[in-house]
Order: structure tokens, then sequence, then C-alpha cells
């Protein structure tokens, strides 16, 4: 995991993970609870959130706004 401040007055902290050998398994089952907890949190926080499925694993960007 790494995150660092973005935007035009650092105004958002941005977050990347990544986790391997998981993308077949997601693909397959669809969101889980993870993603959902994930899904619910980004969008009460309005930030948008973005998966790359990647061969073996998944790659997971958030920007959340710092208020």
């Amino acid at each position: 995991m790494s995150w660092k401040e973005v935007g035009s007055d650092g105004n958002e902290l941005q977050l990347t993970w990544q986790e391997f050998g998981v993308a077949t398994k997601i693909r397959a089952e669809g969101a889980g609870y993870g993603f959902t907890q994930i899904d619910a949190t980004t969008k009460s926080l309005g930030a948008p959130v973005h998966r790359h499925f990647l061969d073996g694993g998944i790659l997971v960007d958030l920007a959340i706004p710092l208020r």
C-alpha cells in the first residue's frame, strides 16, 4: 500500500494497493464483503475508486477528499 497527498492544494489523499492471487476469483464471484465496504465508504466520502484487474491480482486506487 502507498499513499500521498495530491490535488492543487494537497486537498486529496491518494491510496493505492495491490493484491495478488485474487483477480480470477473476484471476477467469477462478483462483489464481496470487502468491495461492498469500500464502495459504501468511498461513496459517503465522495471518493472515486478504480479497480484494475491484472493477471493474478488486482490494483485499487482511491482519491479521498481532505476536508
